[in-house]
């Protein structure tokens, strides 16, 4: 049987990818796009799919190895993009986040807690802590710019929610298959990762899906945007419209415009002062 859950989540990771693809191509500009979390996410995705060199004639495994042939070649040619046609538009000064803090961290705790000490579970266990901060750059950066077009938030939507669909997938799994699913590395990683989307989620509803039928609510006197900015505190938003040309009319589209919060707790702003130089 089907889980429809994972199903949605690949399908909304396979979106992120093709938003940012076509951004690129369209803009013909990788400005606003953090490279860091890109090579990052290339990173994760060659270290959890090694197993492809020795599963990839598995028939019953044809579903996975699809999307792995797609994610990894996916995401190494948009790391050649912006390594090479749209380098000129990256700006490097804005996206400063110190990466090795996370490959670090990633590492130490794929060391310390690995279901197997086997070189492909370490792997896979370092690929799931990278996943779960590698977004930490592109937050960052729009921190930095206090900007993004409208399409980078639509990637970074659709990049959440894959993640944030595959929490209910575990439980599904928990409760449908025997014996019962349960993996506590993929778990509490893939928390930690939607914990890090959940304002921007909050943001995104407010400014790209609540402003199209009412007026947009004050986002200061929303409790749960205030909890949400109180305890996560990366960013907060403010109102800005941008005018997106197409070939036949011109549109008027929400933009996230992002600031530090003023009642960011002392330890993240003391995270930010060192990782972003």
């Amino acid at each position: 049987m089907m889980n429809i859950f994972r199903l949605l989540g690949d399908l909304s990771h396979l979106l992120s990818i093709l938003i940012l693809l076509q951004k690129m191509k369209t803009s013909s500009s990788a400005s606003g796009i953090s490279f860091k979390s890109q090579f990052l996410y290339l990173i994760v995705y060659v270290t959890r799919y090694v197993d492809l060199l020795w599963t990839f004639y598995n028939p019953s495994a044809l579903y996975n190895t699809c999307f792995k042939i797609i994610f990894i070649s996916t995401s190494a040619y948009t790391v050649y993009l912006m390594l090479n046609d749209y380098k000129p538009t990256h700006d490097p000064n804005l996206d400063t986040f110190k990466v090795q803090y996370l490959i670090g961290a990633s590492a130490i705790m794929a060391i310390l807690f690995p279901y197997k000490y086997t070189f492909t579970e370490i792997l896979w266990a370092f690929s799931i802590w990278l996943e779960s901060v590698a977004i930490l750059p592109q937050l960052f950066m729009l921190q930095r710019t206090g900007e993004a077009e409208t399409i980078t938030t639509h990637y970074l939507f659709a990049l959440g929610a894959y993640r944030a669909l595959y929490i209910p997938n575990w439980i599904y799994r928990y409760f449908a298959e025997v014996p019962k699913f349960y993996d506590p590395i993929a778990v509490i990683a893939g928390i930690i990762q939607t914990i890090l989307y959940s304002d921007f989620f909050w943001i995104y509803y407010t400014k790209c899906v609540y402003s199209l039928i009412s007026p947009l609510p004050n986002i200061r006197h929303s409790s749960v945007a205030n909890t949400v900015l109180r305890y996560i505190g990366l960013y907060k938003a403010r109102n800005s419209i941008c005018q997106c040309k197409t070939a036949s009319m011109q549109l008027h589209c929400p933009v996230v415009v992002v600031t530090a919060p003023r009642d960011i707790q002392r330890w993240a702003l003391g995270t930010a002062h060192l990782l972003v130089s």
